[in-house]
């Protein structure tokens, strides 16, 4: 994972009187908040009163980041100095708006007008020790100077859980069968409308079990596509254009493809159906697992099989957008290192970013995902590479629901789910860094980015939601 880099410059004016711009380049998280909290601390010790920093190439900055710059800005005041950001990005200035930074901080657009800002502060001339105004804040949606650069299937399994098609149920198998028959009559009204599903077999070589296959799901699947190797199944993915991917774990590559299928934007969403063989166990030695959306370990009967896939081509975005109504899963496992989390945060930023949310509302989940899995990370797990984090993305036509869960032993999320709704950010910031710890913010941040926030058990697996608003609306907020 990208770390962080910091470079300093001394701005001084002819008239008397400077200030110090520390440009920041990275991102300031878990791993990085350290650095950041040390070269900000260093400066103060040294006596700089009027700091002011770039953030135009920070990509990312947690609850605890944000809290900080309180305790910055106060200190600064105290002694009659002052800070500024300048050139935040959208992706990065929501959060801080979100928590209410915008009061209390001046968001400049650029260097110039940094020097414009601290130039007006100092032809003021205040007395030492006594803090001048703070500036207005504008009441725009906005941070000012931002630029706008910014499940059925397996369902959420504890961390290296399988998911649920390898349970023999009869319920389930019912389940399928209802799914089935929901499918065939969807489909068979399409039809008469020229909406057909189409299906992608990624299999060694074309044998009985493909004839069986096309036999028998050719009469409601009428495009019927069977690829030998991945490869090809890659090259040619756009083209088809898959409702459902069915594939083979024998053949080569199988992992690095259903990998790039879920990781690429116009991809992540379709259902894959994996077989195992008998020896494969796809719950073992875990490091990064993005998994299928269901899948089978041979031996299996046939029959559970074709109701499995009939029941995954009703959660295709197509024809979720169609009307069937199924929701779409997707799910993926990691264990807690930087490189790990990192490929983490853009898996869910990929699927965040296409599922029909306003920018500024994509953004805001976003911000809570990335809170969310930082958390896992730092609190549960206690950056253990060992422990693992599990992440579920369930999407509906008017709903995005996300579950985290870590290995960690849990803590009394009520407590701090009420304080946080009890108090502002900037209180709870102030409290929380007299009380000589960092962060605090983060049930808030998350708070103010979801419709819903949840802590489910113990307290280690969190849920949150965001209703997904319908797409004319989406257009007129855009055209706004």
């Amino acid at each position: 994972m990208r770390g962080l880099t910091k470079r300093l410059k001394r701005v001084k004016f002819e008239e008397g009187g400077e200030f110090i711009s520390l440009e920041l380049s990275g991102y300031i998280n878990v791993s990085t908040i350290d650095v950041f909290q040390k070269a900000v601390q260093a400066l103060l010790d040294k006596g700089v009163r009027n700091l002011a920093i770039d953030f135009y190439d920070v990509d990312y900055i947690n609850s605890s980041g944000i809290g900080f710059l309180v305790s910055v800005s106060d200190a600064l005041k105290k002694v009659g100095g002052n800070l500024a950001l300048t050139r935040v990005h959208k992706s990065v200035g929501l959060s801080m708006h979100t928590l209410g930074l915008t009061t209390m901080i001046p968001f400049l657009r650029d260097a110039q007008a940094a020097m414009a800002h601290f130039r007006k502060l100092l032809a003021k001339k205040p007395a030492a020790g006594s803090a001048p105004a703070a500036p207005a804040a504008k009441p725009a949606a906005k941070p000012a100077g931002v630029q706008g650069h910014l499940v059925t299937g397996s369902p959420a399994a504890r961390p290296g859980a399988a998911p649920a098609a390898a349970k023999r149920t009869g319920s389930r198998v019912v389940m399928l069968e209802k799914s089935s028959r929901a499918l065939a009559t969807m489909l068979g009204r399409q039809g008469k409308e020229g909406v057909k599903a189409t299906a992608l077999v990624v299999v060694p070589e074309r044998n009985v079990f493909t004839d069986v296959l096309r036999l028998r799901l050719g009469k409601e699947i009428t495009n019927f596509n069977i690829v030998p190797d991945c490869l090809e199944a890659y090259k040619n993915f756009n083209t088809i254009r898959p409702d459902l991917v069915l594939l083979e774990d024998s053949v080569p590559g199988s992992e690095d493809f259903l990998a790039k299928i879920k990781t690429e934007k116009d991809k992540s969403l379709i259902s894959v159906v994996k077989v195992y063989s008998h020896e494969a166990d796809p719950r073992q030695k875990i490091e990064f697992k993005i998994w299928e959306n269901d899948y089978l370990v041979e031996p299996f009967e046939m029959k559970e099989l074709f109701a499995l896939i009939e029941a995954e081509i009703l959660k295709s975005p197509r024809l979720r957008a169609q009307g069937a109504g199924l929701p779409q899963q997707l799910h993926f496992t990691l264990r807690s290192t930087d490189d790990y989390v990192k490929r983490a945060l853009n898996l869910g930023k990929s699927v965040i970013f296409q599922v029909g949310l306003p920018e500024n509302t994509a953004i805001a989940l976003f911000a809570a995902f990335q809170e969310a899995v930082d958390n896992a990370q730092r609190h549960g797990n206690r950056h253990n590479p060992r422990k693992r984090i599990d992440v579920v993305f369930l999407i509906q036509p008017d709903n995005i629901s996300v579950s985290v869960e870590d290995e960690g032993p849990g803590f009394d999320a009520s407590k701090y789910v009420t304080m946080a709704k009890e108090q502002d950010a900037i209180t709870r910031a102030r409290k929380t860094r007299a009380e000589g710890k960092l962060g605090g913010l983060g049930i808030k941040l998350m708070l103010e980015c979801t419709d819903k926030l949840e802590y489910v058990g113990k307290g280690n697996k969190l849920r949150f939601e965001k209703r997904i608003p319908p797409p004319s609306a989406v257009a007129s907020a855009a055209t706004a």
